[in-house]
């Protein structure tokens, strides 16, 4: 190996080197066929404006580690891990006009059957985070919808899967705010529906 070898060679290791986990993670391919880029996976998030009002607040990082995604929850790092988790990300999103908050996430499993079951844990996990009540999400199928109470307020929650990817959006308001179930409800199933119409 020449001189001028040795210094590409040492270049293209120090560039997978600063990539980090993103190298590893940046295309992934389900045993069901379905596969996953990191940057897809992004793009299946909200976006400034896809809730009206709401701006992004950060650059969204990819997880690819269960136990992160999960912040160290022990319990749910088994459940992930055990539906195959392959890697998340995460947006935040705030309102233009108040305190209102937002978030939407999109996950890539290694099976749509562990995307399936991640959609069924989160709505389960709801029952004991102060759900109010489940509502309908005809515009999605098989999409599942609750609204939380909390000492911070209310928040609405729409979560879906397609295929190997698990997608969730929430809108939470403070205290005292003017916004109606139906149409915190609506807001929600809305959003989520266009990222739905990213997957076709």
């Amino acid at each position: 190996m020449n001189v001028r070898q040795l210094q590409v060679v040492v270049a293209v290791l120090g560039a997978a080197a600063a990539l980090g986990p993103m190298a590893a993670a940046h295309i992934e391919t389900s045993p069901d066929g379905n596969s996953v880029t990191a940057e897809g996976l992004r793009g299946m998030l909200l976006g400034s404006n896809d809730l009206p009002g709401f701006q992004t607040t950060q650059c969204p990082r990819v997880v690819t580690s269960a136990a992160e995604w999960a912040r160290n929850d022990r319990a749910a790092i088994g459940e992930l891990r055990t539906e195959g988790f392959v890697m998340g990300v995460r947006e935040s999103l705030r309102s233009r006009t108040g305190q209102s908050t937002a978030d939407s996430e999109a996950v890539h499993f290694r099976t749509a059957a562990g995307a399936g079951r991640e959609v069924v844990r989160q709505v389960a996990g709801a029952r004991t985070m102060g759900l109010r009540r489940r509502f309908a999400v005809p515009a999605i199928p098989a999409g599942q919808g609750y609204s939380l109470v909390t000492d911070g307020g209310m928040s609405y929650h729409v979560v879906f899967s397609v295929r190997s990817d698990e997608y969730a959006v929430a809108l939470a308001v403070p205290p005292g705010a003017a916004l109606s179930d139906s149409r915190g409800e609506a807001e929600v199933i809305a959003a989520a529906a266009g990222i739905l119409a990213r997957t076709s």
